[in-house]
């Protein structure tokens, strides 16, 4: 903030002596009315980010943990060194010097960035899966629905981004058992396929369940609810 201020005139300094309750109070009723009720939902998204880009850093490196974050963003590697190259916020090129990167997900906020040398070094960007909030009341009525009913395609389309079942539960309002059932037909046929990760264990779409998909895309209907089975 001290930051932003920086060349404005300083406004004069009023004391409330209830303005920490106040900003408190606001901040519970703001969760209470924008947050509480979908936390659930909002918390396995963002779980699930997290998961994701862990994994890509360890398996491909900075490249594929940055590309899907924004279409300028690309890590880049020169004669000068590696680098953060941020094309669509004003050309730059970003030099972590071994400080690291802080990757915030977040389910309202668009891409910001803290990229000053002397701050920590943090990018916040919507997390995946955040357009498929509405998934759980969107009737998709495409050939993938015809060919293995409802709850098991709207399964495969949120594989999209990999989850334990208990976030698929979150985001999609569907039971535990429901979907363990699903998941191991889709996986005995192929479409996905699982992992462990720690305690974790993680589905993904497998190269047939992504393709298929791909050949099926969603057609939204009229609100409604979904098969839950």
């Amino acid at each position: 903030m001290q930051r932003n201020l920086q060349g404005l005139p300083v406004p004069e300094l009023v004391w409330e002596p209830d303005v920490v309750e106040r900003i408190a109070d606001a901040l519970e009723l703001a969760w209470e009315i924008l947050i509480k009720d979908d936390w659930p939902r909002f918390s396995a998204i963002l779980e699930q980010d997290v998961l994701w880009r862990a994994s890509r850093l360890a398996t491909i490196g900075w490249a594929g943990a940055v590309e899907d974050i924004g279409p300028g963003f690309r890590w880049c590697t020169g004669p000068d060194g590696d680098h953060l190259a941020i094309y669509d916020q004003g050309t730059g090129r970003y030099h972590l010097d071994g400080d690291g990167l802080v990757f915030v997900p977040s389910i309202f906020a668009p891409v910001a960035l803290q990229l000053e040398p002397s701050r920590p070094r943090a990018v916040v960007f919507p997390a995946r899966g955040v357009g498929l909030l509405d998934e759980s009341s969107t009737v998709a009525s495409g050939g993938l629905e015809r060919l293995i009913g409802t709850a098991r395609a709207t399964l495969l389309r949120a594989l999209e981004v990999p989850s334990t079942p208990t976030q698929l539960v979150a985001r999609l309002a569907m039971s535990l058992g429901g979907v363990g059932d699903h998941l191991a037909v889709l996986r005995s046929a192929g479409l996905v396929s699982r992992a462990r990760a720690g305690r974790r264990v993680i589905y993904r779409r497998s190269p047939v369940g992504d393709r298929l998909v791909e050949l099926n895309p969603l057609a939204a209907g009229t609100s409604s609810e979904q098969g839950r089975g």
